[in-house]
């Protein structure tokens, strides 16, 4: 087993530490929920009555492959400094707009499908979403450095956040609330936990196999298109190996997890700048790890 996990960051703490860094939506929802609890492809007002119905369906499996036609950001929404008080009050954004493509016809990447699935969730085991990621990931996975990014609450170790300026220097970047979007880049989380997180998706213990293919399988579009997205995590072949991954950028950072199953290999970075590209060095190390595993 190899692992690489990097916290680049602008401040420092004399002794041990461990830091939190924003991480980005992924598929854990998918864990949390029991087996029969939940019916994939059900249209999602089946478990979240308030969504408004729309001109086609939608499910639940569509949301979690950016097949659903939820739209994504619009205007400042990214930068919102509004405080939400549950998942509900954050849906309300996008509700009553219109589905931008019939769901299952196109790929339109929507981190607003998450907050969905997150509501969805919420109504196949009747607890709030911070809760049920508590009991059923979080917990167990024992991943004590994950949580939610309440920007009115003091969490230890947590980074501050820097964007580029115009002169090519640091400067803090805009205060934000996430509350209005947990699943889709509200979890503050390390790069130990980070790692643990992906393991456990190679681990039988956590996941069955049939719950990998539904998160690890490409979905494809209505007229047979491989989106290359599974059910959260994105799939991508290179040089013969299958690499899962996600990644994300927020105004307060940037992520990006790897894994290779064959080789159990998982490369994680965290990075509290905004729009600094993770792509290319985590590449870069996954391929030099994933090939001296093979090789030994």
């Amino acid at each position: 087993m190899l692992t690489w996990s990097s916290a680049c960051h602008a401040t420092r703490q004399q002794g041990p530490y461990r830091e939190h860094f924003q991480a980005h939506d992924s598929g854990s929802g998918h864990a949390a929920v029991g087996p029969g609890q939940l019916d994939l492809d059900a249209p999602v007002q089946q478990y979240v009555p308030y969504f408004p119905e729309k001109r086609w369906p939608v499910t639940t499996r569509q949301l979690g492959g950016h097949l659903g036609g939820v739209r994504h950001y619009r205007g400042a929404e990214f930068q919102s400094a509004k405080p939400y008080a549950s998942v509900e009050e954050g849906i309300a954004i996008f509700a009553v707009d219109t589905l931008l493509h019939e769901p299952g016809s196109q790929f339109h990447y929507s981190s607003y499908a998450w907050n969905l699935i997150s509501a969805v969730i919420e109504g196949a085991s009747s607890q709030p979403f911070l809760e049920v990621m508590q009991a059923e990931v979080f917990g167990p996975l024992g991943l004590a450095e994950t949580v939610a990014d309440h920007a009115d609450s003091i969490i230890v170790q947590r980074v501050r956040f820097y964007e580029r300026n115009n002169g090519g220097g640091f400067a803090n970047a805009p205060y934000v609330d996430n509350s209005y979007k947990w699943a889709g880049g509200g979890f503050l989380s390390s790069v130990e936990n980070m790692v643990r997180f992906a393991h456990a998706h190679l681990d039988d213990a956590y996941l069955s196999d049939a719950a990998r293919v539904i998160l690890f399988t490409s979905q494809t579009t209505t007229s047979e298109v491989r989106t290359g997205y599974g059910f959260g995590w994105e799939i991508a072949d290179d040089a013969g190996y299958r690499y899962i991954l996600h990644g994300g950028g927020l105004v307060v950072g940037s992520t990006r997890l790897l894994m290779q199953s064959d080789t159990q290999v998982v490369v994680a970075l965290h990075v509290n700048l905004t729009a600094f590209s993770t792509q290319g060095i985590t590449s870069r190390v996954a391929s030099l790890l994933v090939h001296a595993a093979a090789n030994d």
